[in-house]
């Protein structure tokens, strides 16, 4: 069954609490101050049975402009309102206030109720109706039913019921339904049960047995029980006013301004970026302007720092971000009122338009055309936007903590950057990257390989843990090993053992090219079986030996040449030319002699027996006097 709220709003002492008592027959001002000063301080709250069989919350308020801030919270969370307005005195300025605060949370539906019009004459009535609707037009809705009623009397009850059970009929909320919060407005201690929590869910359901967070005081709670309308139930889902008993939750840590949340999906923030209007006929809203800010059941300081402009003018709007001065919940689509910190009175309000964020610049007409894609309705954009931006990989949970937006929409969405070649995807870990993060990547890697090669122009390795340091801090040791080997796949570098490595094409621009190499490549070549060593090759290119050593190193590295010893080089190639020599030989005849392999190579004995200490060592020979026999790799090392 769809439960509805509605919240009563007017200026004090214009009847709404004794309205609430006849409607129900529940008076909601519970508190021994309350009756001595005959005024609502705290927030009251009534079930009501509809003829239609709807059941309906009721949320009341105070009036008193000292409780504005209560009334902020008990509004948070309605559906439609209730407007009261006393015959007797009409129009007040709480009821201005009220009204601004109605329009402001985005309450699009209400109706006026003409109390104690058993104190004015058919005529007053009927021009203050006029008086009523006029203003209304101007300041919050056209077409709000009116109607006038008496407590005591019982004129105009009955319609004002029908109305009200029609508005709930209509009720809808823009929210969303699939994470579970509720803004806390009341808690209390039940003998028995132990810390209640009071509020209107305003996303998804509580389940009792579940774990959730308390926030922003980062505890955790199990919900032990559940009470709609004051009935146990075992679940409560959006719309619901509900009483949540926490297990394991000690009352004087948490208050009004907590939010009950769904585990690990919600964190307190200090910074949102926001739409921000100011009141017609009120102060404009200026840059660097400290404020009270009312969001959900929370009142806190903040200071605004506007985007693009140094004031939002009366009656107009604009964007800037908001920095509280403590951690809050506050999520994308949340509405806040805006309050001058002295003398404390309502000056505008706005809307969360993304609550993940960092300092923006304020002139900047890329932060601009941010501020409008996210205070747009088109989510598609916005998600290709955070995904352009991110400077990690992100899965479908990451985007709707981010977004909000609905789980099947945000997999639509990203289907169609893969289907257009805008995203990436890597299966093995479930995440998606923007086109625009894996070339800046690729770009990345190849500028560490410069700067590296800057230091040691021979060096064409990087192992992992320095690459990730370097150019990867930001991204899980998990994502940047799946993301490295995807690059490696897609033949963007390649990977050996524990080192990243440039490709061969990569190779040839970058190393190959260099004149030294080049005349060393090319002595490599002149060679054939003879042996050389590092100073030998300095002298015969003119080298300089350190620059020499670090081209051998490299060419070792790649497999161009091999180390016989500690000293001695050999060609790459004509060692695996006189492998297969040997294993032929050997294949043949079972043995072979240093003086039959220095034949078969041409070249000298000592050559010949320093190449054969080397497949000794190696263990594709051993020897055995003096002779060499197959060894252990003798089948399986063929170079």
């Amino acid at each position: 069954m769809k439960h509805v709220v509605m919240g009563t709003a007017g200026h004090i002492d214009h009847g709404k609490t004794t309205l609430v008592k006849r409607l129900t027959g529940i008076d909601t001002d519970r508190l021994k101050e309350e009756k001595i000063r005959g005024m609502t301080i705290e927030l009251g709250f009534a079930p009501m049975k509809l003829p239609s069989g709807a059941e309906l919350s009721i949320v009341d308020v105070p009036g008193h402009e000292k409780f504005v801030k209560t009334m902020v919270a008990g509004a948070a969370g309605i559906d439609f309102a209730l407007l009261v307005i006393a015959a007797d005195e009409g129009i007040m300025p709480q009821t201005e206030e009220h009204i601004d605060i109605l329009k402001l949370l985005g309450v699009k539906n209400g109706i006026t109720a003409i109390t104690k019009s058993d104190l004015a004459d058919d005529s007053e009535i009927e021009k203050l109706k006029v008086e009523i609707r006029e203003y209304l037009d101007q300041h919050w809705m056209e077409g709000v039913p009116i109607i006038p009623i008496s407590a005591q009397s019982g004129r105009g009850i009955d319609e004002l019921i029908r109305m009200i059970d029609e508005m709930t009929a209509k009720a809808s909320r823009e929210v969303n339904r699939q994470l579970f919060r509720m803004p806390v407005d009341r808690v209390f201690t039940m003998t028995g049960y132990g810390t209640v929590l009071t509020g209107t869910v305003t996303g998804g359901t509580a389940v009792k047995g579940q774990v959730v967070d308390v926030l922003p005081e980062g505890l955790k709670a199990k919900v032990r029980g559940i009470q709609v309308h004051n009935k146990q139930v075992e679940q409560a889902i959006m719309g619901d006013r509900c009483a949540l008993n926490l297990a394991g939750l000690d009352k004087s840590k948490v208050g009004r301004g907590s939010v009950v949340a769904e585990a690990g999906m919600v964190e307190p923030v200090n910074l949102v970026d926001a739409a921000l209007t100011s009141i017609k006929d009120k102060e404009e809203i200026k840059h660097n302007q400290r404020v009270h800010v009312n969001i959900g059941t929370k009142e806190v300081l903040a200071r605004i720092r506007l985007i693009g402009a140094d004031s939002i003018p009366s009656g107009e709007s604009g964007y800037g971000q908001i920095r509280f001065e403590e951690p809050i919940v506050a999520l994308r689509g949340d509405k806040f009122i805006i309050r001058k910190y002295s003398p404390v009175n309502t000056i505008g309000g706005g809307r969360v338009l993304f609550h993940y964020c960092e300092n923006r610049k304020r002139s900047s007409q890329e932060t601009m055309q941010f501020f409008k894609l996210a205070d747009s309705q088109d989510p598609k954009k916005l998600l290709e936007h955070i995904l352009e931006m991110s400077d990690h990989l992100v899965n479908i949970a990451e985007l709707f903590r981010y977004t909000l937006e609905d789980k099947e929409r945000i997999k639509n969405v990203l289907i169609n950057l893969l289907d257009t070649g805008r995203a990436g995807y890597i299966k093995e870990i479930d995440k998606y990257f923007s086109m625009t993060f894996y070339q800046k990547a690729i770009e990345d890697v190849n500028e560490e390989f410069q700067r590296l090669q800057a230091v040691h122009p021979y060096r064409f390795q990087i192992t992992k843990e320095e690459m990730k340091s370097r150019v990867f801090p930001q991204i899980n040791a998990k994502d940047y090993t799946a993301f490295i080997n995807y690059l490696a796949e897609n033949h963007k570098f390649r990977l050996k053992d524990n080192a990243i490595q440039l490709t061969e094409d990569d190779l040839a621009d970058s190393i190959f090219k260099k004149k030294e190499v080049t005349e060393i490549r090319n002595y490599l070549k002149k060679q054939q079986f003879n042996s050389f060593t590092a100073r030998m090759l300095a002298d015969e290119t003119g080298i300089n030996i350190k620059q020499t050593e670090e081209i051998l190193k490299f060419l070792q590295a790649i497999r161009l040449v091999e180390k016989l010893d500690d000293s001695q080089y050999i060609d790459y190639l004509a060692l695996k030319k006189a492998a297969v020599i040997l294993i032929g030989t050997l294949d043949e005849k079972g043995t072979i002699t240093a003086a039959v392999f220095r034949d078969l190579l041409n070249t000298g004995r000592k050559t010949a027996i320093l190449i054969l200490e080397y497949f000794d060592s190696v263990k594709v020979t051993h020897r055995d006097g003096d002779v060499r026999k197959p060894g252990i790799h003798y089948a399986d090392h063929l170079l």
